[in-house]
């Protein structure tokens, strides 16, 4: 269970990290995000 949580942990990250990315043009374009 340990290990398996892990790995979706870093799943998980990944996305968030990859999203930020894609997505800082827009908050360039109309200001900071709402916060989660």
């Amino acid at each position: 269970h340990v290990k398996s949580t892990g790995e979706v942990g870093e799943i998980h990250i990944g996305k968030i990290e990859k999203k930020g990315r894609e997505n800082r043009r827009f908050r360039i374009r109309f200001g900071p995000m709402p916060p989660a």
